[in-house]
């Protein structure tokens, strides 16, 4: 049957009429499949018409004109047109302080204010002159001694310049067109013709805060002569041909220098008469031979890359020989028709470069100011101080100001001396406001009964009564301070007054007695002080040193380890430290038994919120005042001055706070006279030993004492005088001298690590060499970018003092927790399992329940507590969350806070009531 339906299907087929012709479309056949109720949907993009990939693609890189949304478009245009506005501003201030920089040390006077007199010139360019040779002796006997003075000298005298007749100080270039302010040490109390003075390496410091460009000055002479004096000569250059090229006193100075910071730095190479390169002369007529240019030639070389090791860049080496030039055809004449000699390469040098300051005095909102001239009135005990105001901040008549080695001071009042005019009578004195100012006392008056931070805690004398803190002293030669009667016996021929000094209020003798009688007199003190005057160690020092050096290396292997002698106390010995579950997590007040010298220091809730508000008011105080100086410079109509002089009483009335300051204040680069109000005769005869005064204001709270914290690094090696070589260890709680900045101030810092994740920094006894460590130390508000130089006193004999660390300062924060580690160590003698009995760390029962609550350690990294006591000798048992080995160490960790101390203070110190000093 199917069959049949098949062919009749066929049939029909073939029977129906055929497709009309002009059929276009084929019939449509059914669909094999339809979706349901159930078809899957996806959900479609929602770009709001096309992505902006597909328009990208489809503008092909072309603007499309024809944007639907207009505001778009009018606020994207607008944010074009303020970048390329804003890039316009970059390029117009960048030019300007190109321009400004380049301005420094010119002699054209301001374009603004054709009206102004002479003194409105721009001010000189400091250049700072520094000799890094030694002065030798020649093989036929002269002798050749290049310093500073003779180098300033040398310029001064030069055919193409001229000396300012008010300031000597000022050599001007009339060729040039340039004027150059040459300061050496000696301006700043320094003594050129020994080159042991102290008072060197502090003044050349002082110089170079305030130079633009600094000089080095290389003799030459003494390089390319045979050495005669090697013993005296640094050989640390690395180069054995030029041995007496750099003098041991020339390298500490450039090393102190880069510590604090370089300006742009150029290099004088003084050769000897007629043997400069440029002079093309055979050897006939007084030349020099090819031989002689090529030993010239590579000494350039060497000076050169020995500069560019040491600053970080290429310098520019001057060649001069100390001769007056050679004629030549070329000269230029003056107004006065008088034909001038050509610039030395020297004067072009010096005028030519671009001048830059130490980048944290350019830095810094911060006035600096140096003197051209200062004189002192002793009946009103004011002391006028001429010169320009330099910096990047607005000088104020309300600020304080800081002079090195002489003291902070309050300004009286500033005469602008930029605004003198001709045939004009002279500008009204600017006169501080005193309730506007700072007080100069440092310290702030404690109230007892305003909080605990003020309240007195532990005495900070008592912290060096401990036995731990005393790491150079035997415990084992302690003793009762109470004698007996046969004892007594012996301390009858004993002086008193040594006996009371001896244990210092200290309840215990460490073996002061048995050296008091026990003194060699082999030698007389006539032969002692003939040692310290020819530099030689003593013995007792060189005895100190090798003490002190075994215990850094004892701190190095064992750190922190204590142990106790058998007849004393654990629980009194350790009576002030506490253990912590965790060193990072445990919490520890910060206003916890804080010692008598935190209730006159001043706490900061956010130091470096502080900083940033006061650096970005002064910053916004100079922005004003340049609108201000703008809108003055402007000639006013003749219509409009009785207007304005209307407008100008009620804008008096309108005035806020902010702009009244802004009377009180002048534009650096200005030349000004300042007055000093208040210093004594004893702080001017300081003053007067320098011919030079510079002077810095301080920004505000710079004036108030806290707890600074430095991170610092000993990356210098601290010599010493013995017959072992080695470093002497800087240790916590030394009289260190700190230079911040422009102040310096003596004080006992202590050092720590600097933890990121924790509240509390480890104590850290010793300064290690090659690693960042943070110092803590009382000392005056500074705020950062500063750098720091850590300084050791010299010892008796010794000329320079030794720079030690050099760092930065972090901030000022009297709650940062330092926290001193003391571990009591014990061995297991008995072991089973995570039991074990431990001896030799306590020796009385008492000690053991003392210490029960405290947790245990293990140098395998166990932990675990101690359960009981054993017998009565100090045995205790312990368990351990692991089994324990036999030859494991089990270790007590015990904390304690700890301060940093002022400076003892001398007897004729506290005759005079100084506490602090900040030179």
């Amino acid at each position: 049957m199917n069959g049949l339906v098949d062919l009749r299907a066929k049939f029909e087929v073939l029977q129906s009429p055929p497709p009309k012709a002009n059929c276009s479309k084929p019939p449509k056949m059914p669909s094999s499949h339809r979706s349901g109720g159930l078809k899957q949907s996806n959900k479609g993009h929602k770009t709001g018409g096309s992505s902006k990939r597909s328009q990208k693609r489809q503008q092909g890189g072309k603007v499309n004109k024809s944007v639907k949304n207009k505001t778009s478009a009018a606020l994207e245009s607008k944010g074009r047109v303020n970048r390329q506005n804003e890039a316009k501003q970059r390029r117009q201030n960048a030019r300007q302080a190109t321009v400004s920089a380049r301005r420094i040390g010119s002699l054209s006077t301001s374009t603004s204010s054709p009206t102004f007199s002479s003194s409105s010139s721009s001010p000189p360019k400091i250049v700072g002159v520094v000799s890094l040779s030694e002065p030798r002796m020649r093989p036929d006997g002269a002798a050749v001694r290049v310093t500073e003075s003779s180098v300033k000298v040398f310029i001064d005298s030069s055919p193409d310049t001229s000396s300012a007749a008010s300031d000597p100080t000022i050599t001007t270039f009339p060729q040039l067109k340039g004027q150059v302010q040459l300061l050496t040490p000696s301006h700043f109390g320094a003594d050129e013709s020994s080159f042991s003075c102290p008072k060197y390496i502090p003044a050349v410091l002082e110089m170079s805060r305030v130079c633009d460009v600094l000089l080095f000055v290389i003799d030459g002479v003494s390089a390319l002569a045979p050495p005669v004096h090697a013993a005296t000569s640094a050989t640390t250059s690395g180069d054995e041909s030029y041995p007496n090229l750099f003098s041991v006193l020339g390298e500490r100075t450039l090393t102190a220098i880069k510590a604090q910071g370089l300006p742009t730095v150029l290099s004088l190479l003084m050769l000897p008469p007629g043997c400069s390169t440029n002079q093309n002369v055979s050897k006939k007529n007084g030349g020099m031979t090819k031989g002689e240019r090529r030993k010239i030639e590579d000494l350039r070389k060497y000076t050169s890359r020995f500069l560019k090791g040491e600053v970080g860049y290429d310098v520019k080496v001057v060649e001069d020989d100390c001769s007056p030039p050679p004629p030549s055809p070329i000269s230029t004449t003056n107004n006065n028709n008088q034909v001038l000699p050509p610039p030395t390469p020297l004067s072009r040098a010096l005028v030519s470069t671009a001048p830059s300051p130490i980048h944290f005095v350019s830095s810094n909102p911060r006035n600096y100011l140096v003197s051209s001239s200062y004189f002192y009135d002793s009946n009103s005990r004011a002391l006028t101080v001429e010169g320009f105001v330099r910096g990047n901040g607005a000088l104020s008549a309300n600020d304080l100001v800081h002079i090195p080695q002489g003291g902070t001071f309050k300004l009286a009042s500033i005469i602008n001396a930029s605004k003198v005019r001709k045939n004009a009578p002279p500008p009204v004195p600017i006169t501080s406001d005193p309730s506007s100012q700072e007080p100069l006392d440092m310290f702030a008056s404690p109230d007892l009964l305003d909080g605990e931070q003020n309240l007195v805690g532990f005495d900070g004398d008592d912290q060096l009564s401990d036995y731990d803190d005393m790491e150079d002293v035997n415990p084992a030669a302690a003793r009762p301070a109470g004698w007996s009667d046969y004892q007594n016996a012996w301390l009858e021929d004993a002086d008193q007054d040594e006996l009371d000094s001896v244990g210092d209020g200290d309840d215990f003798d460490h073996g002061e007695l048995s050296d008091m009688f026990n003194k060699k007199s082999d030698r007389s003190q006539d032969d002692v002080d003939m040692d310290e005057a020819d530099g030689m160690i003593s013995s007792a020092e060189r005895a100190e040193l090798a003490k002190r050096r075994r215990a850094a290396e004892e701190e190095l292997e064992f750190p922190d380890e204590v142990q106790c002698n058998e007849d004393e106390e654990a629980s009194k010995r350790f009576a002030r430290y506490r253990a912590l579950k965790s060193f990072r997590k445990s919490t520890w007040d910060p206003k916890e038994n804080l010692p008598e010298d935190y209730s006159t220091l001043f706490h900061f809730s956010n130091f470096k919120a502080t900083a940033r508000s006061v650096l970005a008011e002064a910053k916004e105080v100079v922005e004003e005042l340049v609108k201000v100086d703008k809108k003055n410079d402007a000639v006013p109509k003749e219509e409009d001055a009785m207007d304005m002089g209307r407008e100008d009483e009620k804008d008096d009335e309108e005035e806020d706070e902010f702009t009244q300051s802004l009377k009180f204040c002048v534009q650096p680069n200005r030349k000004v006279a300042l007055t000093i109000a208040d210093v004594t005769p004893a702080q001017f005869t300081v003053l007067s030993k320098k011919r030079i005064l510079t002077l810095t204001t301080l920004l505000p709270h710079e004036n108030k004492m806290s707890v600074l914290h430095f991170n610092i690094c000993q990356n210098l090696k601290c010599e010493t005088d013995d017959d072992s070589g080695k470093e002497a260890p800087v240790k916590s709680k030394d009289v260190l001298t700190f230079q911040v900045g422009f102040r310096s101030w003596q004080s006992k810092p202590i050092f720590s690590q600097n933890n990121l994740n924790s509240d509390k920094h480890k104590f850290e006894r010793f300064l290690r060499p090659q690693a960042f460590m943070a110092c803590s130390t009382y000392g005056p508000v500074t705020y950062g970018p500063c750098p720091v130089l850590v300084w050791r006193e010299p010892r008796p004999g010794q000329s320079q003092r030794q720079l030690v660390a050099v760092g930065s300062v972090l901030g000022a924060d009297a709650d940062r927790i330092v926290v001193k580690r003391v571990i009591l160590t014990g061995y297991p003698v008995r072991v089973h399992k995570r039991t074990a009995t431990v001896k030799y760390m306590f020796y009385n029962p008492d000690d053991v329940k003392w210490f029960k609550p405290a947790g245990l350690t293990t140098k395998h990294g166990l932990q675990g507590n101690i359960v009981e006591s054993i017998g009565t000798h100090g045995a205790m048992k312990c368990l351990f969350n692991q089994p324990i080995k036999q030859h494991d160490t089990v270790c007590l960790t015990l904390w304690k806070r700890i301060y940093p101390k002022y400076k003892e203070e001398k007897e004729k110190e506290k005759e005079e009531g100084k506490t602090f000093v900040v030179t």
